[in-house]
């Protein structure tokens, strides 16, 4: 017996010293495949635990009968898991979808997404599968709230257009655009995008009230877009390879007559006879006379102007890694793409290069970026495709292109082909950013940091013409012209950080210098005595040779500061300030102070609050209130400028002294202001999260430029002149759903914005704006500028149908007649030129009603994300709503008075006669009225609903002992289809779509693999 209870003993001491000696090994990975080297994993309810080593490895010895493991790790789900035994584990976390510990990039900073007290939308590019694109803001096209970018151009390399929150200046151009920051850098304009690889983008800021943006004074006027590139973050040396195609296809035409349409139309409205054209063209002339409908050629233009063999490749390379402190990455990316119109193409190589070093209490990055973009700037004619006679083929007998098959019209309007032919017109731009910092920790939080840079980028341009478009046009012609500009930052601040108890301090206090320099010169010609000679020899152009040169400075010194308080993690506090000074302003007003203040009280922090609320992890209210400015202006408005002109006298020529501005001096001119109230609201679990921000911005001391009387020897003046109101609702939320043990992953996600934008104050001004010009006619102006509505508002006539024969005697009233259209007569005109309600006989510009806001009121999305095993399948659908277009070729391609023998819509069939009295479309026999134009009928809304995107990926992960770690295989499509009430080609575009909106948008079809070794 005693021998038994012996053995006994023996086996259970020995199980027991072998349950104390059992450990565990494994490896952690995130739910992408990506091993994690430093994660911590603790025994629980022990003070026993390790960290991953480089490669995502740990071993663990456990000391508990029942062991569990709490595995953690920044940006991912805390784990915990129960061991059995001395196992091999591979342990996959999640990523905390509503990471509030995540590193969100400010101004001159970064802060946890759980402090911020402003209004920052995040946006990581690895999260949002999108294939097709060409630069960084089509990353973001629909997926921040408040910010709309119009797609109005999806040529590679064509520059995006941004409105952030609203329009913001009466200014064109730059002025209403917002800031764009490269890893720290300013940038001078949002061209600078297109000088990024998408594929080297970590993270994508987007700061929207003054709270987040006045700490960049100046500049943040419009709102800020941080762009932070990717660096070495992993432990060793990793290769990442990315390859992908893409082909575009059209996804909307214009429906135009085809040949035997087209004969018929005008041979019938030749024979008609009310026809009454004029000057416009002749009023009985037809191209093809009856009985030859049926042989003639059916040429399709547009087919033959657009690139439907088009073919796009990207090619991304890159090396990154850490080792003994020092991160480092190298990349470099190819784009090869081609344009939708034909020939045009776009070509760009990047590199970049970036080193960081750590060491105790130094830190040193440098960074390098270089752009090299070839532009094939020669386009056939997309809108002489439309007009184009479709009866024409496409080569004569003798092999040339065709001409128009209407002869009067065969001397200037030109084949469609025919820029392919005769032009040659390229350009190419070099880009070179270089920047890197410092900083040094003199004592425990007390830092000094110096940051500096400089970008510089030659642009040229080449163009020659080898043949004339028309007959009165010189033989042939060549120009070239080449631009220079420079920008220069330096940024110096001192850091301290101090917590006393439960208090937290955190203050920042610098400068901040800015030089911009643009230079360039240009040379033209014409009539060259050989063909090819053109820009390589500009002066051997014997008539009009032209030349000219430009030099433009500005500068910008700034003071600025911040302070951050926080108290339990419960107040949080943000209190910014900022000098600024610009040398576009007159000497008594170079200077502008930009203050700001936000507020944040986490809720979720509160004992009582975690005790009694289990639905909500999250709970933060956000208050907020800052100026700020904008200088962006052309320069020497402020000031007199001398030009000098050559006056020939007898056999010399000696040089006349003129004033070199058509702009009258404004020393008093001023900086715009911009003051922005947020209100925000943050909430969530791991299960959604939500966000809600009311917003109300206040523009005043608007910069406008305004005629003055040409008596005075100049035609305009710059002045601080109006106000404006942008308010708005912005929502963002979020959903985290799993199924099936957590083996089936879905993320829907729901975005929308409200904006209403209204001129608060002009002075009693009105200004017209937005003119209508169909070639060389002005047809009125569509837009007015007014107290009390938008600043792109939308003014036209009521079309209200078309005049019928029992209205004739009306009609005359009205100087009409039937088969004119017929407008409504809302107001009179009062004895002091006012409008008075009621008709009063006459349609004037006092009967025109406001149409809409040429900006959208309303923007959405929807994003969806789902995961099963190592497929992912997502898709985004983005919205715009109230939007007012004016739809100028629905005129011009219907009315023959706008190039008569030229091709119109198949609408244009139905026209009012007789025996066809239409309300839809006037009889045609008389000149576009300039009304039609202007009304209804020609001004559309531009909402639509698209499908922006969706893509299909399969991952493949290995074991860390074979030489590729991670492949992800995926295709994608892009703009499979919008619904729009629209009837032009793409409803995504600006007011007056002053390019014709004759660019097609395309659909795009991708395959691609990235692969990491």
């Amino acid at each position: 017996m005693k021998h038994l209870v012996f053995a006994l003993f023996l086996i259970l001491t020995t199980a027991n010293l072998f349950s104390q000696q059992a450990g565990i090994t494994g490896i952690v990975k995130g739910s992408d495949g990506e091993t994690l080297p430093g994660v911590n994993i603790v025994e629980k309810d022990t003070q026993n635990g390790t960290i991953t080593d480089q490669d995502g490895r740990f071993s663990l010895k456990l000391t508990t009968r029942d062991p569990v493991l709490v595995v953690s790790y920044v940006g991912y789900m805390k784990q915990e898991i129960r061991v059995s035994g001395t196992i091999e584990r591979t342990i996959i976390l999640d990523e905390d979808l509503v990471n509030l510990d995540e590193v969100v990039v400010v101004g001159y900073g970064t802060a946890k997404k759980s402090d911020l007290t402003g209004s920052v939308t995040s946006v990581k590019p690895k999260d949002l599968n999108v294939s097709g694109i060409s630069n960084a803001a089509q990353m973001l096209q629909g997926r921040v709230t408040g910010l709309y970018i119009s797609s109005h151009n999806q040529n590679p390399g064509a520059t995006p257009e941004f409105i952030l929150r609203g329009a913001s200046s009466f200014q064109e151009g730059e002025a209403g655009q917002p800031l764009i920051v490269i890893d720290g850098f300013p940038m001078d304009n949002t061209s600078y995008i297109n000088t990024i690889n998408p594929s080297d983008i970590e993270q994508i800021d987007v700061l929207k009230d003054a709270s987040a943006t006045a700490i960049y004074g100046s500049r943040g006027a419009n709102g800020v877009i941080i762009i932070t590139t990717k660096q070495g973050n992993k432990q060793g040396i990793q290769v990442d390879y990315g390859a992908k195609f893409y082909s575009q296809a059209v996804a909307r035409t214009i429906e135009m007559m085809n040949a035997e349409q087209y004969a018929r139309f005008y041979y019938d409205l030749a024979h008609d006879p009310d026809l009454q054209l004029g000057s416009w063209g002749p009023d009985d002339g037809y191209p093809h006379p009856f009985g030859t409908w049926d042989t003639l050629p059916n040429t399709n233009w547009q087919k033959e102007v657009i690139n439907s063999g088009n073919l796009t490749q990207e090619h991304n390379l890159a090396l990154s890694g850490v080792k003994e402190g020092v991160k480092y990455r190298a990349a470099v990316n190819y784009y090869g793409g081609e344009g939708i119109i034909g020939p045009s193409d776009y070509e760009r190589i990047n590199a970049l290069a970036k080193l960081a070093y750590d060491y105790k209490k130094f830190s040193f990055n440098l960074d390098m970026n270089y752009t090299n973009e070839n532009r094939n700037l020669v386009e056939n004619s997309f809108e002489r495709s439309l007009g184009f006679s479709p009866s024409s083929p496409i080569y004569d007998m003798e092999g040339n292109l065709s001409t128009h098959a209407f002869e009067s019209n065969a001397s200037w309007y030109y084949n469609p082909l025919f820029p392919s032919e005769a032009i040659e017109n390229f350009s190419e731009s070099n880009t070179t950013r270089i920047s890197g910092g410092i900083e040094y920790e003199f004592f425990n939080g007390f830092r000094a940091s110096v940051k500096g840079g400089i970008t510089q980028n030659q642009y040229e341009s080449f163009y020659q013409r080898f043949k004339p478009l028309w007959e009165s046009q010189k033989e042939t012609e060549a120009s070239i012209s080449s631009t220079g500009s420079r920008q220069i930052f330096a940024d110096y601040f001192l850091h301290y950080t101090k917590q006393i108890n439960h208090h937290k301090f955190s203050i920042m206090a610098g400068g901040s210098y800015q030089n911009f320099r643009n230079r360039g010169h240009w040379a033209s010609a014409l009539d060259f005595p050989y063909l090819n000679i053109g820009y390589y020899n500009i002066d051997a152009g014997l008539l009009e040779r032209q030349m000219g040169s430009n030099w433009y400075e500005k500068r910008v010194m700034s003071g600025l500061g911040r302070i951050n308080y926080d108290y339990k993690s419960k107040y949080l506090v943000t209190i910014n300030y900022r000098l600024d000074g610009a040398t576009v302003f007159g000497a008594e007003n170079k200077w502008g102070h930009f203050p700001s203040f936000g507020l944040a009280y986490r809720i979720d922090q509160e004992e009582y609050f975690t005790d009694n609320v289990q639905i909500l992890s999250i709970m933060k209210l956000r208050a907020g209130y800052g100026i700020a400015g904008n200088s962006n202006i052309p320069g020497f408005r402020t000031q007199n400028l001398l030009d000098f002109r050559p006056v020939y006298e007898g056999s010399g020529i000696s040089n006349a002294i003129v004033w070199g501005s058509t702009y009258i001096p404004n020393p008093d001119l001023r900086w715009e202001n911009t003051y922005t109230l947020n209100l925000g609201l943050e909430a969530g679990s791991p299960k959604f999260y939500v966000e809600l921000n009311y917003y109300s911005t206040n523009h005043e001391d608007l910069i406008l430029d305004r005629q003055v009387p040409k008596e005075l020897g100049y035609t305009n003046i710059t002045v601080n002149k109006g106000a404006m109101l942008n308010s708005g609702i912005e929502a963002k939320l979020d959903l985290f759903l799993s199924f099936f043990n957590n083996e089936l992953k879905w993320k829907p996600g729901f975005l929308f914005s409200y904006n209403k934008n209204e001129i608060t104050d002009l002075d009693g001004d009105v200004i017209l704006d937005k003119d209508i010009w169909i070639e060389r006619t002005n047809y009125g102006y569509a837009g007015i500028k007014q107290k009390g509505y938008p600043l792109n508002a939308i003014w036209g006539y009521d079309f209200i149908g078309i005049w019928q024969k029992d209205e004739a005697d009306e009609a005359a009233s009205y100087n009409a007649a039937p088969g004119d259209p017929k407008f409504a007569d809302n107001n009179g005109i009062g004895e002091d030129g006012e409008a008075i309600p009621g008709p009063d006989g006459k349609i004037t510009e006092h009967d025109r009603v406001f149409l809409g806001d040429a900006n959208p009121r309303i923007t959405g999305g929807f994003s969806s994300q789902l995961n099963y095993k190592n497929f992912e399948l997502s898709f985004f659908i983005d919205g715009v709503i109230d939007k007012t277009i004016v739809n100028i070729n629905k005129a011009t391609f219907t009315f023959p008075s706008h190039h008569y023998g030229n091709n119109k819509k198949p609408m244009a069939l139905n026209r009012w006669t007789s025996s066809n009295p239409t309300n839809e479309v006037p009889s045609l026999t008389k000149n576009l009225d300039e009304k039609l134009v202007r009304s209804d009928w020609s001004i559309e809304d531009g909402s639509f609903l698209r499908l922006r995107d969706i893509t299909l990926t399969y991952k493949l992960y290995f074991d860390n002992d074979k030489a590729i770690k991670n492949l992800r295989i995926y295709t994608s499509a892009s703009n499979l289809f919008t619904l729009t009430k629209y009837s032009g080609i793409n409803p995504d575009v600006w007011a007056t779509d002053a390019d014709y909106n004759l660019m097609p948008f395309s659909r795009v079809f991708t395959i691609g693999l990235n692969a990491s070794f």
